[in-house]
């Protein structure tokens, strides 16, 4: 008997909750988006992609619910390194000349 393929899309948040989101919490949200697009990509069902990612079926549960505070940044980044994607880190100055202003941090997916 199969299991029933899950829904591999990150949690739903209003507009008012996106914007209480941390920069760190967003950009893991972000890194959780493309983690869970790629499992969709090859068809894997949840218990399935836990063991290829080598996380248990309840952390896999938690990273499709877009729970940030139970992963990291890097260990998000090594998911996507095991589903055989490249990740290139960039630091650059600001556009602006005003250096004192904090920078941001952006996830793009190429």
């Amino acid at each position: 008997m199969h299991k029933k393929e899950e829904n591999m899309d990150i949690g739903n948040t209003t507009s008012s909750e996106a914007q209480a989101v941390s920069d760190t919490d967003r950009v893991k949200l972000e890194l959780m988006q493309i983690v869970a697009n790629q499992l969709s990509f090859y068809r894997y069902r949840q218990l399935d992609a836990a063991e290829h990612l080598g996380i248990s079926q309840p952390m896999m549960s938690n990273l499709l619910k877009g729970k940030v505070q139970h992963f990291s940044w890097a260990k998000l980044v090594e998911h996507i390194n095991t589903l055989g994607w490249d990740v290139d880190i960039v630091v650059r100055r600001p556009r602006s000349a005003s250096y004192c202003i904090s920078g941001k941090t952006t996830v793009i997916q190429a």
